[in-house]
């Protein structure tokens, strides 16, 4: 909850792409892969994609059951 409420500071569509990144992980630790998905998939629309980013959201697209979209994010 921390993080949301930390992402309601910034004004819309000006969230930095770390707050979706961190939400992300913490969703992955929860065990919940297609949440975590979801914000990794939010973070790339923030920011640069880079290789740590693009294997977070592999993992938890493969976790959840998405092998197409666990691919596609690979590549």
């Amino acid at each position: 909850s921390a993080l949301q409420e930390l992402g309601d500071t910034y004004g819309p569509g000006e969230d930095p792409q770390d707050i979706y990144i961190a939400q992300g992980n913490v969703y992955a630790a929860l065990a919940r892969p297609a949440e975590a998905a979801e914000q990794f998939r939010m973070a790339l629309s923030r920011g640069t994609a880079n290789a740590d980013l693009l294997v977070l959201l592999a993992e938890a697209e493969a976790a959840s059951g998405n092998s197409t979209a666990a691919y596609q994010a690979a590549q």
